[in-house]
């Protein structure tokens, strides 16, 4: 356990001090309470910012009929919006896993979705889950090297928020597609699914870099606020 959170520590300190002056980093902060109205309308305009970062376009949905209890967001940017969705990765909060989905479509609370452009990159996530008393429950950190080739060179199981970890290559994009928890848990779910915070770095890099990836472990810390 104290191993593999030294590890996380490690690839974050690598990715927000050891990397060039090139890094852009934005924060979508969690929610813990108000409203599902009022946290999609939050979430809207964190959406907009976090595009606007990138130079991206931004759009904004919600799809209130996702599953029992549960409201689904779900931040869009395109470099390109002509451009159809090519491939997505999925991180699935029923429990299921990590769950790669070629049609785009996604079967949790989170996933990413991609097309095609012409510039290399790494990108890396860090996402946090907390229950209703503030308590993080788990973590996941992972980077991907998006490249030429529209592939998945292997997906690990996140089931629990437990530990593995794998590596990912794939084509190089014009879309990512976000989509996350707002509203209560679908049934089944063990842990209070609120709140989520998603890091994500977006770093210009050579097809050569390889991305690494690994997943979190239960944790039961305090939020810091």
């Amino acid at each position: 356990m104290r191993h593999m959170i030294a590890v996380a520590g490690i690839l974050v300190t690598l990715a927000t001090t050891d990397l060039d002056a090139g890094i852009v980093t934005r924060v979508l902060d969690g929610y813990d309470t108000a409203s599902t109205s009022q946290m999609i309308g939050d979430r809207q305009v964190q959406s907009n910012e976090f595009a606007n970062a990138f130079g991206l376009d931004s759009s904004f949905t919600h799809d209130p009929g996702f599953d029992s209890g549960n409201d689904l967001g779900a931040l869009v940017m395109s470099a390109d919006p002509g451009v159809g969705r090519s491939g997505s990765v999925v991180y699935n909060n029923n429990g299921a896993g990590l769950n790669f989905d070629a049609t785009g479509m996604m079967v949790g609370g989170f996933g990413m979705s991609f097309a095609s452009v012409d510039q290399p990159f790494v990108m890396q996530f860090i996402m946090s889950t907390f229950n209703s008393a503030g308590e993080v429950r788990g973590f996941v950190l992972w980077a991907i090297q998006v490249d030429q080739g529209m592939n998945v060179d292997e997906f690990w199981d996140l089931q629990n928020f437990t530990t593995s970890g794998g590596v990912f290559q794939f084509s190089n994009v014009d879309e990512i597609e976000i989509r996350f928890n707002v509203g209560n848990n679908p049934p089944g779910i063990g842990v209070d699914f609120v709140a989520t915070e998603l890091t994500t770095t977006i770093i210009p890099a050579p097809s050569s870099v390889v991305a690494l990836g690994v997943a979190g472990c239960l944790a039961s810390r305090r939020r810091r606020s």
